[in-house]
């Protein structure tokens, strides 16, 4: 077991006690994580710091129920994401990723470099997957969580997170042109 998490569990037993300084800690720690895969889901800054407001809220009033310390990270993102999904509901029509994007590449440059348009282009397709593909994708390649992780916060059983991966790839392959 790694130091770290070590250390997060620690933080979370004392903060399970009603240590106020473990739980900040915590939620300090995980800050940058659940602002960027909030971000990822809302598309919008405003309603991204909404969500990781809102998970911490949760967090805080729900710590008594999580099960297994070691798993805080994962019970976190897996609150994160469904603030996140309530936040989507409240707000359809959802925002198109094409316009925030547009805005961000108009504040960095006038005139975007190839890099930026491959990526506005790869969160396009990633917007086109179906719902259970782009959670796996985005939890795997853009928050670095195992498939044993995923498949706890997405609550699918391992081989369905690895196949849903799998598809997801196809279908983003052949939604980029073929392109790797």
């Amino acid at each position: 077991m790694e130091i770290v998490e070590i250390e997060t569990e620690k933080l979370v037993r004392k903060a399970k006690k009603g240590n106020r300084k473990a739980l900040e800690l915590l939620l300090k720690e995980n800050y940058q994580q659940m602002y960027k895969t909030a971000l990822i889901y809302v598309k919008n800054e405003q309603d991204a710091l909404d969500v990781v407001q809102e998970t911490a809220y949760k967090v805080t009033m729900k710590l008594d129920t999580l099960k297994e310390n070691q798993y805080f990270k994962t019970w976190l993102i897996k609150i994160l994401i469904r603030c996140a999904y309530d936040v989507l509901d409240k707000k359809k029509p959802v925002e198109d990723l094409n316009q925030v994007s547009q805005t961000k590449f108009s504040s960095e440059s006038e005139n975007p470099n190839q890099q930026q348009i491959e990526h506005l282009t790869l969160f396009e397709a990633i917007e086109k997957l179906p719902l259970n593909y782009q959670n796996v994708v985005i939890l795997f390649y853009f928050q670095d969580f195992s498939i044993k992780e995923i498949a706890t916060i997405v609550m699918y059983p391992e081989g369905t997170v690895k196949y849903n991966l799998h598809e997801a790839r196809k279908t983003l392959k052949k939604l980029l042109g073929g392109a790797e």
